[in-house]
């Protein structure tokens, strides 16, 4: 999965490098294994999907799988509330758009929704609070100076924008 912001009428890149649109995944074709007895997909996939998008807005902030071995410290989910809200079938595209909510001196709340390419609707949307975490103490703890410049940075890029239906279902402790 690659970032396709080109797709879409999103504004141009801001001086920090985000744009201040939510950040789109290039399209996802749905698989033949993702899809349950119900014929359509199957739930753990939708969050397999969710997952696999973040991991590259992670990386984006320095986050990726290069970030265990050079900082000792990762991301770990630490709430999340999903919504299924359309049916995808096989053979479909989706893409996946992440919206930060707000960022905390050891966390970052997000908002993905998943959308059917050929018409944009929304299919189903994942809010989570994430964690920074200390792998040798396996507890939060505070982000870096260096990453605490780009989340401010999407933070900032992201602050306007309106609040994607459904949001609100988990919250950062302040």
């Amino acid at each position: 999965m690659r970032f396709d912001n080109t797709a879409s009428d999103a504004p141009m890149p801001q001086a920090s490098g985000f744009l201040s649109a939510p950040i789109r995944s290039a399209p996802i074709k749905i698989g033949g294994d993702w899809i349950d007895y119900n014929s359509h997909l199957s739930m753990a996939y939708y969050h397999m999907l969710f997952d696999r998008v973040m991991d590259e807005v992670l990386a984006l902030l320095t986050y990726g799988k290069g970030s265990v071995a050079f900082r000792n410290t990762s991301i770990f989910m630490a709430e999340s509330h999903s919504r299924y809200l359309r049916e995808v079938a096989l053979g479909e595209d989706v893409a996946i758009e992440t919206q930060m909510l707000g960022f905390t001196e050891k966390a970052i709340h997000f908002h993905q929704t998943m959308r059917r390419v050929s018409d944009e609707e929304t299919i189903a949307t994942s809010e989570s609070i994430n964690l920074h975490v200390d792998l040798a103490e396996r507890r939060a703890a505070p982000f870096p100076p260096d990453a605490v410049h780009l989340i401010a940075d999407l933070d900032r890029a992201h602050r306007g924008l309106r609040a994607p239906d459904g949001s609100g279902k988990v919250t950062l402790r302040r």
